[in-house]
Formats: structure tokens, C-alpha cells, sequence
């Protein structure tokens, strides 16, 4: 199988159909997810995670390409929020994301991936975060609420504009604290 048709069918013949054991088939066992989960059985734990929030998950390729043994692929999915998703109870809302992944391949499977995803404008679809806050206090609560999701299960970076005038930042990285400041906005 080429990089791209590895992919494709990690997508369309193993995640959509929910066929998680098949995982080992197109990760190998040295693989880094996107958020530093190792091997196949790390990766089916976020999928799991996933799908747990999102039962009627389903990922719709939009664009799939590769250079060398790197594979580019663009996805949406459209699912109802019918479970936990990091802490958040169910609310039965209806959330749309876009998501690009970078995977590498060597020797038939894939052994590295990289994810950019809107987290954020889904915990808004979902009535987890708002993204205006009325006063002050809605702006500290808004930053609490924002502070706690982010950090749960993904790296994350993404800037909220409140109505107090300030701007709340957050950047978690795996190998770095996380950094939190409210600036003024310009």
C-alpha cells in the first residue's frame, strides 16, 4: 500500500467503521499520535475518547495528498455531542470540525501524526465555552472553564476576546508549562 492509500484506508476501512483492532494493521508499534500516545493501543484510546462524546462520529476526507513518505489529508466531521467529552456532560448538540493531519510512513505503516483541529469552536458549538463574557466575572470564569478543557487530553493554543477589553491566551505544549496571560486587546 503507498502512504496515501495507508491513510485512506485508516480512515475509510478502520476509524469510520469503527474497527479499532484493526489499528495495528496501519500504526506500527513505534507510532506518535498527536498528542504523544504511543503505538496502537494510545491512539485507539483518543479514538475511543472520541467516539465516546461523538457516537455518530464520521470522518469525510476532503483532501488527501502525499510527498515522499509524508501524507496530507483535510477531514470534517459533522456528530452530535451524545456522551462525556472531557468532562462535559452530553448536551445533544450538533458540532462540525475541521481537521488537518500530517502522517508519516516508513515500511508500510504509519509511525508519526500531526493534528490541527478547531478545539475550540467545538466546545462552542457544544455550550462549553463563550467566547463574550458580560463583566469581569464571566471573563475569570470563561478563563477558568477555557484553562481546565484545554489541558484535559490536548495540546493546545487559541486566544479569547472577552467584553472586559482582554485577551485570554493559552498554550500547552508537551514540553513546555503552560502560559496563561490576559492582555489588553488591541
Amino acid at each position: 500500500m503507498t502512504p496515501s492509500e495507508l491513510v485512506r484506508a485508516l480512515y475509510e476501512d478502520c476509524l469510520n467503521p469503527r474497527l479499532l483492532d484493526r489499528l495495528p494493521d496501519y500504526l506500527s508499534d513505534a507510532f506518535v499520535g498527536p498528542t504523544g500516545e504511543q503505538g496502537p493501543l494510545g491512539f485507539r484510546k483518543t479514538v475511543e475518547r472520541m467516539v465516546t462524546a461523538f457516537p455518530d462520529l464520521h470522518f469525510n476526507i476532503e483532501d488527501l495528498f502525499a510527498v515522499g513518505d509524508k501524507v496530507c489529508v483535510r477531514w470534517r466531521f459533522e456528530a452530535a455531542h451524545l456522551g462525556m467529552l472531557s468532562g462535559i456532560p452530553p448536551t445533544g448538540k450538533i458540532a462540525v470540525q475541521h481537521g488537518i493531519g500530517i502522517y508519516e510512513s516508513r515500511e508500510g505503516k504509519l509511525t508519526r501524526a500531526w493534528l490541527q483541529v478547531d478545539r475550540l469552536g467545538v466546545l462552542e458549538q457544544i455550550g462549553a465555552v463563550s467566547l463574550y463574557a458580560e463583566n469581569a466575572a464571566e471573563d475569570r470564569r470563561i478563563r477558568r472553564r477555557a484553562s481546565s478543557l484545554c489541558t484535559r487530553d490536548h495540546p493546545s493554543f487559541f486566544r479569547l476576546s472577552t467584553a472586559s477589553g482582554g485577551t485570554f491566551v493559552r498554550s500547552v505544549s508537551r514540553s513546555s508549562k503552560a502560559r496563561l496571560r490576559s492582555t489588553p486587546q488591541a
